[in-house]
């Protein structure tokens, strides 16, 4: 989806925004699908986006609601880290960062 953004396909893009928020409408927040889309797919756009970060957000603009709150969600989670492990150690022990 990533070369999608950056080529400009609107449309494409979208439709993939669309589609996610319409399955996170349809379940409760704290159900496996809710967390397959924010963990498994969101984060891994945010991931392959972090290293655009000058650009800003170029996906916002195609997301609702829910999936723009999964979004800041995956930036506090990942704010300061630096790697999978950083975020690991935060969630074990969230008093120290």
């Amino acid at each position: 989806m990533i070369e999608r953004i950056v080529c400009g396909d609107n449309a494409t893009v979208q439709n993939s925004f669309d589609y996610l928020e319409s399955m996170l409408n349809e379940t409760s927040s704290d159900s496996d699908l809710a967390g397959l889309i924010i963990v498994g797919i969101l984060e891994g756009i945010y991931l392959q986006m972090s290293s655009r970060i000058d650009e800003g957000n170029l996906c916002e603009q195609y997301m609702g609601p829910k999936t723009i709150a999964g979004w800041k969600y995956l930036e506090r989670t990942w704010a300061g880290k630096k790697s999978l492990a950083d975020v690991i150690e935060g969630e074990i022990r969230p008093d120290d960062g």
